[in-house]
């Protein structure tokens, strides 16, 4: 947990995200864990919001408050992925990005 805590505190989370998060994991399903990417990137996922897909996430006045407070800040991102091997969808806390991929490069991704 103590990594957790470190994630947590290096992400510089505003009073109004940290007491948005404490809701939101507040139900006993609800867990986080922190995540390194393979870069070094570390943030970390929520499991267990009681909902079945994204719409209905973005639905809680919760994760929405919690969402919304997250885009504002510039360092911060929020991602949601809902795929087979989540029964619930993912959400992922972290730093923004610092790898800035051109419009033409991601565009080529998806060509």
């Amino acid at each position: 947990m103590k990594n957790l805590m470190e994630i947590i505190a290096s992400l510089n989370l505003s009073s109004d995200i940290k007491a948005l998060l404490n809701t939101l994991v507040t139900p006993e399903e609800v867990r986080l864990a922190p995540t390194e990417s393979d870069n070094g990137t570390k943030g970390f996922n929520i499991y267990g919001i009681q909902c079945f897909n994204k719409a209905q996430l973005m639905n809680d006045e919760t994760f929405s408050a919690l969402y919304d407070a997250i885009k504002a800040e510039s360092h911060l991102n929020l991602l949601v992925n809902h795929s087979e091997d989540y029964e619930t969808p993912l959400v992922w806390i972290g730093p923004v990005s610092r790898n800035k991929q051109s419009t033409t490069d991601k565009q080529s991704l998806f060509a």
